[in-house]
């Protein structure tokens, strides 16, 4: 069962990462905004004090409107970083406008600093997260590497009100999804057709 889980999620991947990788730059630009905007428009969701979210690539809805907005708010916004000894762990640092960016080993921009780690007194109030699918239940698939799960999995015990939000398009719905003991669920999912909360 395993095998066949691993394979229908490879499947899934490559076929809405392609569809994801066809949109025309208006299209991009035009759901970005969208989703911007129900974001903004949902008080609540950005009523807080930190935030984690992503660096766009792969054709994910752009990020950086929601992170100029942050800005501008006072939120005090992280990115996520994987670290630089190859053990398969990923943090968070804060990133700053004038921040020098640099390509990670996955071609993913991070902030380029000598401090790495997310400090232990800084609670993060909602975590932005990529994905590849999602489901009606809250489901998510990532790309495959288990980065989010492994941070959260030990970080959410201590964060029990740590919000999950996935950033996607509304083609990325499915009804159901093949998941893993490990795989985390999400609390919402912001597209550029709804909000929805799991």
């Amino acid at each position: 069962m395993p095998a066949e889980i691993h394979s229908q999620k490879k499947q899934l991947r490559l076929s809405i990462r392609r569809q994801r990788l066809k949109l025309t730059s208006e299209h991009h630009q035009q759901y970005s905004s969208q989703i911007f905007n129900r974001i903004v428009a949902e008080k609540s969701l950005l009523n807080c004090k930190n935030i984690a979210i992503f660096l766009s690539q792969d054709g994910e809805p752009c990020t950086q409107s929601i992170i100029d907005y942050c800005w501008q708010q006072g939120i005090h916004t992280f990115v996520p970083v994987i670290a630089l000894d190859h053990s398969n762990k990923m943090t968070f640092m804060e990133y700053h406008k004038h921040a020098t960016l640099h390509r990670n080993r996955f071609g993913i921009p991070e902030p380029l600093s000598e401090k790495s780690i997310l400090e232990e007194n800084i609670k993060l109030d909602i975590v932005f997260m990529p994905l590849v699918a999602f489901s009606e239940e809250g489901a998510r698939l990532g790309m495959g590497g288990g980065y989010y799960d492994r941070f959260l999995e030990s970080y959410i015990k201590t964060n029990t009100d740590l919000k999950l939000m996935g950033l996607a398009y509304e083609f990325q719905k499915r009804d159901k999804l093949p998941t893993e003991s490990w795989d985390m669920g999400l609390s919402g999912v912001v597209t550029e057709e709804q909000f929805y909360l799991f």
